[in-house]
């Protein structure tokens, strides 16, 4: 496969922050692109993809393609790219924690490599604080406000809390020098060459080593400057642009096979205005500038014994990637999933067959199955039924299904459709109800507020089903089932995969307190029905 990984491949120099203001919805992303002998992939067309993960499990994507910039650097906010799945301002950045993983491919294309996945520590976070509805504390302590702003000066840190400065003596964890640990006997040194002795600087007397075996590093020549030429006073001079007054510039690498990428060994630095000399280019990366067919545009060759695509590799094995072994139009690096079964591929309509994800989004369509109804509120006693009705829904598979589309209904004329894009992932539970505000619905974390749809206390139905493909859950309770006023009634966790859950044996009234007297376990993982 290709390799551009750090030193070897692409070498990423990368920074992460929130974009402040009014807490929007992305995170910049800042980095270098470098070849694999460490030269600036300039002015190159790449392509980044990032997925935020949970659990190991993906919770959003997006891809971005960008153009380097001179010095290889790439700069894209996170949450404004093309999004392949999820909601980006629909993370919920205090539900635990979430990891990056960066892809690139550095031609530009689709067939992405894998740089690096990282945990996402304290920063992405303020797009945690910006969601927090109770940011006024609804009190009128002065002592407990919000952080307005901290900083770290040497060991001490100090935090501006509301109209107190809290200062802490962090010398104990850090000793002020960004190494990453408070030991001040390994702290950054300096590496100097004078004639032929190379000196590394210590605590102590300085490490010497005499290279004069080696090298000799004695002929100094001094280095002049008259009117517009630069000139060695042993021989050698250029000619500079008359009027040049700063040292922007770039590197220049040698093109001796003409195929448009320079020798990444054979280059060298002019200042802007200065001609370039015949046969050099802006484009580095060849691996091999005696032969025109090879290149970082070439295509991998299997069995030559040559590193065709500048990779790094030999005849890799990767090349099976690029090969469409199931004739379905679409390769591994296209995107294919499953490359053995030609029905499957990006962009192709999904089945209800096993959970297949055939489309290769990461997704699935609900079937019948897919989805299961585990917990239902019908009487709430705490608030009136018009607030506190609501009941659950559960993902028992291995793939995310998106509820766009959905229809809430019953034997009569209730209707409701889901218009949105709501995402319910593996082995996750929604709770769907008649109101989402938790002020008034009895205390309740509703992921989503219907309308048009009401439960009765004695008997009614709960039928989830597509247009398309028809239903995919049907509820239907009577006395026959546990009701108690102000109890929600929940289905055994252990009958999940029952190829009949909504038999009324398998339910029992919730017994865990809710607050304000009602009982239930909306969103949670129900009560084994035995203990209860």
């Amino acid at each position: 496969m290709k390799r551009f990984l750090l030193l070897g491949g692409v070498l990423l120099c990368a920074s992460l922050m929130i974009i402040q203001a009014q807490v929007p919805q992305a995170l910049k992303y800042k980095a270098i692109a470098k070849g694999k002998w460490g030269i600036p992939l300039s002015s190159r067309n790449v392509s980044l993809r990032f997925t935020i993960m949970q659990d190991d499990i993906g919770v959003y994507q997006e891809n971005h393609q960008i153009t380097t910039n001179r010095y290889g650097l790439m700069d894209v906010n996170i949450g404004e790219g093309n999004s392949i799945y999820g909601i980006f301002d629909g993370i919920d950045w205090g539900a635990g924690a979430y990891s990056l993983k960066v892809e690139i491919d550095p031609k530009g294309g689709s067939n992405y490599k894998l740089q690096g996945g990282d945990r996402l520590l304290s920063v992405p976070y303020a797009l945690y604080a910006g969601k927090v509805s109770n940011h006024n504390d609804l009190d009128s302590d002065p002592h407990n406000e919000q952080i307005n702003d901290m900083y770290l000066s040497g060991t001490t840190l100090y935090t501006f809390e509301g109209d107190e400065t809290i200062i802490t003596d962090l010398s104990s964890l850090q000793d002020g020098v960004e190494d990453a640990d408070a030991n001040p006997e390994n702290e950054i040194q300096v590496l100097s060459l004078e004639n032929n002795i190379l000196s590394l600087s210590t605590n102590g007397a300085p490490i010497e080593i005499d290279l004069s075996t080696y090298i000799d590093n004695t002929d100094a020549q001094q280095l002049s400057l008259q009117e517009n030429t630069l000139s060695l006073d042993n021989g050698g001079s250029v000619e500079l642009p008359v009027g040049t007054t700063n040292a922007e510039g770039n590197f220049y690498f040698g093109d001796k096979d003409q195929d448009g990428f320079g020798d990444n060994f054979n280059l060298i630095y002019l200042p802007d205005g200065v001609n370039i000399p015949a046969g050099f280019i802006t484009q580095s990366g060849d691996c091999n500038d005696s032969n025109n067919l090879i290149n970082p545009e070439a295509q991998e060759i299997a069995g030559d014994g040559l590193d065709n695509d500048c990779d790094g590799l030999i005849d890799e094995d990767d090349n099976s990637n690029n090969i469409d072994n199931d004739g379905d139009g679409f390769t591994i690096s296209d995107g294919d999933c499953n490359d053995s079964d030609a029905s499957i591929y990006p962009g192709a309509p999904e089945l209800c067959d096993e959970l297949e994800d055939r489309n290769c989004d990461g997704m699935l369509i609900a079937c019948e199955g897919h989805l299961i109804i585990t917990e239902v509120m019908s009487n709430p006693s705490a608030v009136s039924d018009t607030y506190g009705e609501w009941f659950e829904i559960y993902n028992p598979g291995e793939k995310a299904i998106n509820l766009n589309g959905l229809q809430l209904t019953d034997n009569s004329s209730n209707s409701h459709t889901i218009t949105e894009d709501l995402i319910i992932y593996p082995q996750q539970s929604f709770v769907l109800g008649r109101n989402a505000d938790i002020n008034i619905n009895g205390g309740i974390h509703c992921d989503y507020q219907y309308a048009g749809f009401t439960l009765t206390n004695s008997a009614d139905e709960i039928i989830l089903s597509f247009p398309v493909l028809g239903e995919v859950a049907r509820l239907e309770y009577s006395s026959a089932f546990p009701l108690s006023a102000g109890d929600s009634f929940q289905l055994d966790p252990s009958q999940y995969n029952n190829s009949n859950p909504y038999d009324p044996i398998n339910w029992c009234i919730s017994v865990n307190d809710i607050g304000l007297g009602d009982t239930g376990t909306p969103g949670q993982t129900n009560t084994n029905c035995e203990s209860d």
